[in-house]
């Protein structure tokens, strides 16, 4: 019987590509770092929706006691992969430097990931 993917698994493929170092491979590692987060989130807080899943994993992280810092997080960590994902260009220029954004990125998975794995 197959085993469930270790979310993880999707932060390490992060951690390669952004090894490349190219704008496509950056902006491809913040989304994999974001749904690492995202659904190690998602199983600690026993969210099954599929309707507006990512707003509701993070307002359920954001009703746990002291965890208002982690949902503030992984909206921040969310809107960077929807400016990785969707805008060809980003709109705000503060934004255009991948791998400011890529460090950005690594530092609120480094803030977030032990929290969450101590749930």
């Amino acid at each position: 019987m197959a085993e469930p993917l270790d979310p993880l698994a999707f932060l390490r493929g992060a951690q390669e590509l952004a090894r490349e170092g190219d704008e496509a491979a950056l902006r491809t590692a913040i989304g994999r770092a974001y749904y690492a987060l995202f659904l190690m989130a998602r199983d600690k807080t026993g969210v099954t929706s599929t309707r507006a899943v990512h707003t509701e994993v993070i307002r359920t992280v954001r009703k746990r006691p002291g965890a208002r810092a982690i949902a503030d997080q992984l909206d921040a960590l969310r809107r960077l992969r929807v400016i990785a994902d969707y805008q060809l260009l980003a709109d705000d220029p503060a934004m255009r430097d991948w791998p400011s954004n890529w460090i950005k990125a690594q530092a609120l998975v480094n803030h977030m990931l032990p929290k969450l794995q101590a749930w």
